[in-house]
């Protein structure tokens, strides 16, 4: 392929990303007339050639004025799609360190198109930082595009835009700032700088042997030097099957024209040995086939394992991991699906007739308690559910007989209101398989709805912002059921991965990855589909569950919530661990409690409530799955 005018080439992948985000953003004629009226092409011609910097530009520049979209340059960098970073993208994330990752960043800025020094890695306020020089917004969209892919490379590495300070252009900080969600500051001249805190951590993905990987594919692609000419026909032989379950040095031979015992000398003379060069094979595969989605068992098999317990062995030799624990940590790379095309209201069974009732009752003042206890006792089977949930350790009652005793002695009008709406919403599912993990699932609600009582308490949070907040808590994992019933057969695919050795939040990249939604969102999907109250959804939408960051506004209800779930964790490691004890619990607190000072100020007065909710739902976890 050739380059239309001079300039740094811009890879395939990255330009075939743009094209897709400018036609989601301008719309396909206006993206085809740009193309015709810049190079005289058809955009089927257009993307199937190589083009360079200058074009791409100048294409851009013309998007721009046409959709009169501000920072339109800007916004497809941002939108440009993981997958296309390719192993560029893989090493940024995996790096060991954020001084690797400015390296990194630096040394193969070319795989994604950068000219030779447009990145360096410098100080800013006697901080490492990466440096995006000669920044010219005015007259070079492409400077626009890549700031905004630099920022989105970041942003996937370390899931939070609090780990570095962000400095830019002053002209543009305020519709980055409003547009994206970012908190940039000005810079003084023309770059973009990352400049990363001592107190920054690690990426969050940070692996030193999946970096290595990814670095040595970037390196062999891009050096200068020759291979040895025999290691290379190996390698490329293996590399071109699909299946290698096949191949060994016996078929390499075969395939080159020599004895096998030939093969072997001479790659012994040259330091190379066929095992090394077979496994190098195996791992590069492995990674992308993880990052494809495929199942654990499907990839050994592709690898020529016989067994998948060889293949999961030989991985964490690779890449000192376990390769379901990879998969669910690199699940930011996976495409997103929209959930409407896999979630459908015709796909959910209908609600038992009690819980529409019930959820037209949030936040109605003028009912009487009577009602509410005439309703739930209507059923005989909710009512063995609420008087066991009333009687629990969690409570520490006993004798708890009555739905209105359980009301006016332990759990009050809106907190057996929400635990009964969590009980409906759990019977729309009571067709899934025997083995579906509910004691897990009982505990997460109600452990949630505890710790969340008592940190909104602590915050000073409003009565009716604190029903919004407990309901909330019980309903977060309801889309667990919703993807297990409506996505059943990769769901079951799923189940026969080593769950028990995931975090929630890593069963959740899990899901994303493997089934294209996760449960959160069916979770969103449930709620508005059962006219639950907005204030409700908004919460759990607002409250960034899926992601590790901590809204520094503690006082919110979208931020209680985030933290309630972090400590939900806790428990769920000390509820795996069979030999965990109380004193136990209290390290996985403190453990907690030590990171900032802003976590101890708000967990430190909870911290002997948390032991003991932690201790009773863990050890009469068995009686409260009310299935």
């Amino acid at each position: 392929m050739t380059s239309d005018a001079s300039g740094q080439p811009i890879p395939v992948k990255v330009l075939s990303s743009l094209l897709v985000s400018a036609i989601d953003a301008a719309g396909q004629d206006s993206v085809n007339a740009c193309i015709n009226a810049q190079s005289g092409l058809s955009f089927a011609e257009f993307s199937k050639r190589e083009h360079n910097t200058d074009a791409i530009n100048a294409l851009l520049q013309a998007l721009s004025d046409t959709t009169q979209i501000p920072l339109f340059s800007f916004e497809m960098g941002w939108a440009l799609s993981p997958r296309s970073f390719g192993s560029y993208g893989r090493a940024l994330y995996s790096s060991p360190s954020w001084t690797t990752w400015c390296r990194t960043a630096v040394k193969f800025a070319d795989h994604i198109g950068l000219p030779s020094g447009a990145l360096s890695v410098g100080k800013s306020h006697d901080k490492a930082a990466l440096q995006f020089h000669g920044l010219n917004f005015e007259a070079h969209q492409l400077d626009l595009f890549y700031t905004g892919a630099l920022l989105r490379l970041y942003l996937l590495s370390s899931e939070s835009n609090q780990q570095a300070s962000v400095h830019i252009r002053n002209d543009v900080i305020p519709i980055v700032n409003e547009s994206f969600g970012l908190s940039c500051t000005a810079t003084s001249n023309s770059c973009l700088i990352l400049s990363f805190t001592g107190s920054a951590g690690l990426p969050r993905l940070a692996n030193a042997k999946v970096h290595a990987v990814f670095v040595r594919d970037m390196s062999q692609l891009g050096s200068e030097e020759e291979p040895h000419p025999l290691a290379f026909h190996v390698q490329r032989l293996i590399e071109s099957q699909a299946n290698l379950h096949h191949v060994n040095q016996s078929w390499v031979a075969e395939k080159l024209n020599m004895s096998e015992r030939n093969l072997l000398r001479k790659l012994k003379s040259a330091n190379i040995s066929f095992r090394d060069l077979f496994n190098r094979v195996r791992s590069k595969r492995s990674l992308d086939l993880l990052f494809s989605g495929m199942s654990i068992g499907e990839i050994g098999n592709a690898l020529g394992y016989s067994e998948r317990a060889t293949f999961e062995r030989a991985f964490k030799t690779w890449q000192g991991i376990t390769p379901v624990a990879m998969q669910s940590r690199f699940a930011s790379l996976a495409a997103e699906h929209k959930i409407d095309n896999l979630i459908t209201a015709e796909s959910i069974p209908a609600p038992p007739t009690m819980l529409p009732k019930l959820v037209s009752l949030i936040g109605d003042d003028d009912f009487h308690i009577d009602e509410l206890v005439a309703l739930v006792e209507s059923d005989p089977v909710i009512t063995s559910k609420v008087l066991t949930i009333a009687n629990s350790a969690l409570y520490g009652y006993s004798g708890i007989a009555s739905v209105k005793q359980a009301i006016l002695t332990v759990l009050g009008v809106q907190k057996l209101q929400a635990i009964v709406i969590t009980i409906l919403s759990t019977d729309v599912f009571s067709d899934l398989p025997s083995h579906f993990p509910y004691d897990r699932f009982w505990f997460r609600s109600l452990a949630a709805a505890q710790i969340s009582a008592e940190l909104a308490d602590i915050a000073g949070i409003k009565s009716d912002q604190k029903f919004t907040i407990y309901i909330a808590a019980l309903l977060h994992n309801i889309g667990h059921l919703g993807l297990a019933y409506c996505l059943s057969e990769g769901f079951e695919e799923l189940m026969h991965e080593d769950m028990d050795s995931l975090s929630w939040r890593e069963q959740i990249n899990l899901q994303r990855l493997r089934l294209g939604i996760h449960s959160v969102q069916v979770t969103e999907v449930l709620l508005n589909l059962w006219a639950f109250p907005s204030d409700i959804v908004k919460v759990l939408r607002e409250s960034g569950i899926c992601s590790d960051f901590l809204n520094a506004d503690t006082n919110k209800a979208p931020s209680i919530l985030h933290q309630t779930l972090k400590l939900v964790e806790i428990a769920e490691q000390c509820w795996k661990d069979e030999s965990a004890t109380k004193d136990q619990v209290s390290v996985y607190i403190a453990s907690e409690l030590s990171d900032g000072d802003q976590k101890t100020q708000i967990f430190e007065p909870l911290s002997d409530k948390l032991v003991a909710i932690c201790s009773a739902l863990w050890e009469h976890a068995g009686t409260l799955v009310l299935k």
